[in-house]
């Protein structure tokens, strides 16, 4: 697959694209899950090769494995990209593998954005892991619905488990697409492997004048009303509303409602 394919201009199929109800869930919740859409060739190569890594390449991860570059060029996960960040979305420079060796220690909640309980949804990440990932490796951990929560990561170091966390444990191929305010850590890893875990960050370059997904008029609406006021973690009924309204402003922006910054 080109190395150029995750650039802008290049559009997924159609049918790699989100629906409505996929980019509400996303809006609310923080996250979307995409199952493997690789061989299984191609995730244990990656695998191997990023545990044969002799130091850490930091945003150099992509020369260093360059079969990476198929990950974020295929349609199954530029789709989704597209669909969230518009069709001139770009990646950014700066990606990441990261590695928990076999240790006892966690790593503690944060966000990776500054702009913690922000609406203009600038950026997201992506999450691949090539292998299989199992509750005693560290699995990655994150908080659904916590993206429009301010905290500073200083407080939320002080938090363990909190109610309604989910462990990202996952098959083999597996990409995950996350808000960057979303709150998440790690677990400790009990495993006798190592566990890796690829980010990669998407930016918006423009804002959206149209859906960028699959979007249906028609029934968007109603669904809106339903899914944009769901309880995603137990909360207050207060935030509930008080978080609704914050992902209509998101939800008003990817239909070019509203103009975002970028």
């Amino acid at each position: 697959m080109s190395r150029a394919a995750h650039q802008p201009g290049n559009e997924p199929p159609r049918d790699c694209l989100l629906d409505d109800e996929q980019v509400l869930n996303f809006i609310a919740r923080g996250y979307h899950v995409i199952d493997n859409p690789f061989d299984d060739s191609l995730n244990a190569e990656i695998d191997r090769q990023c545990s044969a890594l002799e130091s850490d390449p930091g945003n150099g991860i992509l020369d260093a494995v360059p079969l990476l570059h198929d990950v974020v060029a295929h349609p199954k996960v530029r789709g989704p990209l597209v669909s969230i960040c518009g069709k001139d979305m770009a990646m950014n420079h700066h990606r990441h593998c990261h590695t928990r060796k076999p240790q006892r220690f966690a790593h503690n909640w944060h966000t990776d954005s500054a702009e913690r309980g922000a609406t203009d949804l600038r950026w997201v990440l992506a999450m691949y892991y090539p292998h299989t990932v199992t509750p005693d490796m560290g699995p990655t951990v994150i908080l659904p619905g916590s993206q429009f929560r301010s905290a500073p990561n200083p407080t939320l170091e002080s938090f363990a488990n909190i109610r309604g966390q989910f462990a990202i444990c996952v098959p083999a191929g597996t990409v995950v697409i996350v808000h960057p305010n979303i709150w998440h850590g790690a677990g400790p890893n009990y495993s006798g492997r190592k566990r890796h875990m690829l980010k990669f960050l998407f930016d918006r370059t423009s804002p959206n004048t149209e859906p960028t997904w699959n979007h249906d008029p028609a029934t968007a609406d109603a669904l809106a009303e339903r899914l944009l006021s769901q309880r995603v973690t137990p909360m207050d009924r207060g935030d509930v509303q008080k978080e609704a309204a914050k992902r209509r402003k998101v939800w008003d922006m990817l239909l070019g409602r509203q103009i975002a910054q970028v």
